[in-house]
């Protein structure tokens, strides 16, 4: 009887703590957003231009578009093909969460293995699509950064703790 005790508290004790922190989340946006007024969140959102707002919609849906090619190419470095569907929800979700989380490789690489391994890959495989992913970024970033200051070496100087 003691141990059917203990085994109930120990799968209802996750249940708890996640509902605890999801109470504690809750409390700490009820205080942090009690100063902000909905009415001005309209009314500055209104004042921007539609073409802007769909501009800036646009980018975002192409941003995330991309992220989730890093997915597609990861696969194709292993040998695999999945879905393309389960390839967008992949990579999307694992950029929302490995970017809201932090520790990418990590938090994103365990949303993809919950994905992708209901598909047939193991935790291998997640795992060098997750390692792809993060070289292939990293590479990109690096790239990007290195041709900004080839175009603009001046526009670094704001930023360093000497004259240029």
């Amino acid at each position: 009887m003691i141990a059917m005790n203990h085994k109930s508290l120990r799968n209802a004790l996750p249940i708890f703590l996640g509902a605890a922190l999801f109470a504690l989340g809750i409390y700490a946006l009820y205080h942090l957003l009690r100063p902000v007024n909905p009415a001005d969140i309209v009314a500055q959102i209104r004042s921007i231009p539609l073409t802007t707002l769909a501009a800036a919609l646009a980018a975002t849906a192409i941003g995330y578009a991309a992220l989730v090619f890093y997915d597609w190419f990861g696969l194709r470095f292993i040998g695999r093909s999945l879905n393309p569907g389960i390839v967008a929800l992949g990579g999307f979700l694992g950029y929302a969460f490995g970017n809201t989380i932090g520790v990418s490789v990590i938090s994103g690489g365990a949303v993809r293995y919950r994905i992708y391994s209901a598909v047939g890959l193991n935790a291998f495989e997640v795992a060098a699509v997750s390692g792809y992913i993060a070289v292939a970024l990293g590479t990109g970033l690096t790239l990007v950064g290195i041709s900004a200051l080839a175009v603009h070496p001046g526009a670094v100087g704001a930023y360093l703790p000497y004259a240029p």
